[in-house]
């Protein structure tokens, strides 16, 4: 199995989007099999195919920003009402088939039959694309049906033309505008061209990615993964009436305040699944601000509750963030603590991954909220313009006190 069977259910759950797309079936040849498919005299496998090629296509051209990979998930009712299929009932070869036949450049997929319960679906993977705009490669036309005075006449439908560009906006899929496709090429080029993550510059000896550097190099490329993803998918997608500082040098800072809090000695002492879930959530705690709006009622009470959308969102997108479970959870949780009274629902202890000893989640949500407020004045009442005063004075801790036996070395 390609995708984790907790990680499907949560696609069922998730409702249509940019994305994810449902199916309520897949056929691919030319048997009619309901009323409007008796309808068609001829070509019902190409209009089948036609239609996969559309569907496959508008998510393998989705802007990039919405991260590596889209799914199709077949047996699914579009109000997300989980029909299934009949198990073996899709033919992969014909997928294959159809988007190497309508689509040019052909789109990449991956298929696999899953099944929940006493359920089957179908999953069609297709990862975001270096070759976009896809399109048709041909005119697609069958002969359908129509009523008239006479009686029921045929004539020819043309579903499909060549060159059509069809993207995922939301939860639809619809034919690109000239800009679109413009913006389409012009991005491909930009995402995935082959450059080198910057060198990586804050891994200083003694510090805490200088640790992570050191002694795991797969979390400390991992975390610059992340960084680099805050920047492109995220940050550019910030309200804009809010949020008008740098992002990354908030993010710097607040990763300073740690180096400075923790001594040396408690640094070493800290597990590398501590310290990759600590800068993990420094590096992620406010992607939670992302909306369309900039209706002043609507920021407002974002900026109350974006450290749970940040929580649920770190879930959602644990796979393009190459997040294990445990550890998209353990990050939520320092990121809903950084907040309000959100610091009370976090776990004290919990496993992450393989590691044999608990992820001590209060006290890193503890260090987190202390070195964040430590920025607070110096930074967040200039990017919060419009709230920052009431942000600044309820987030700011009136008395700090730490004992030295509380660090557990």
């Amino acid at each position: 199995m390609i995708m984790e069977l907790e990680d499907f259910r949560r696609l069922l759950q998730q409702g249509e989007g940019p994305t994810l797309d449902y199916k309520r079936e897949l056929y691919l040849d030319d048997t009619p099999r309901s009323p409007e498919d008796h309808k068609i005299v001829g070509a019902l496998d190409k209009k089948r195919r036609g239609e996969l090629a559309k569907d496959a296509m508008a998510l393998a051209n989705a802007f990039s920003h919405w991260g590596p990979k889209r799914y199709l998930v077949i047996g699914v009712e579009d109000d997300g009402w989980p029909d299934g299929i009949q198990p073996g009932a899709i033919n992969e070869q014909l997928i294959a088939q159809a988007l190497e036949d309508y689509c040019t450049p052909p789109v990449h997929f991956l298929y696999e039959e899953i099944q929940v319960g006493n359920m089957y679906f179908g999953l069609i993977t297709i990862p975001d694309s270096p070759l976009k705009p896809h399109r048709f490669s041909k005119d697609i036309h069958y002969v359908g049906k129509k009523k008239t005075r006479g009686g029921p006449k045929s004539q020819s439908v043309r579903a499909y033309e060549k060159d059509d560009v069809w993207i995922r906006i939301g939860s639809q899929s619809r034919l690109a505008s000239p800009e679109e496709i413009i913006r389409l090429r012009e991005e491909a080029k930009l995402t995935h061209q082959a450059s080198p993550l910057p060198p990586p510059i804050e891994a200083a000896p003694g510090s805490l990615e200088g640790i992570l550097c050191k002694d795991a190099p797969d979390f400390f490329d991992k975390l610059w993964s992340i960084k680099k993803q805050v920047q492109e998918r995220y940050v550019p997608r910030f309200p804009s009436s809010i949020y008008v500082g740098e992002p990354r040098e908030h993010c710097q800072t607040v990763t300073e305040r740690l180096n400075e809090l923790a001594p040396l000695s408690v640094m070493e002492a800290m597990s590398c699944d501590e310290i990759f879930v600590l800068l993990g959530a420094v590096q992620l705690h406010e992607i939670g601000m992302i909306t369309d709006s900039e209706d002043p009622e609507i920021i407002k009470t974002l900026l109350d509750t974006f450290h749970s959308h940040t929580r649920r969102m770190i879930l959602q997108e644990c796979e393009p963030l190459d997040l294990s479970k445990s550890e998209a959870t353990a990050i939520g949780y320092l990121c809903y603590g950084h907040r309000g009274e959100g610091i009370l629902d976090v776990p004290e202890e919990r496993p992450i991954g393989l590691s044999p000893q608990p992820a001590r989640l209060q006290l890193l949500a503890a260090l987190f909220r202390l070195a964040h407020a430590l920025d607070l004045d110096q930074k967040l009442a200039v990017l919060f313009r419009n709230e920052g005063v009431r942000y600044v004075k309820k987030e700011t801790p009136l008395r700090i006190s730490i004992e030295p036996g509380i660090w557990g070395t």
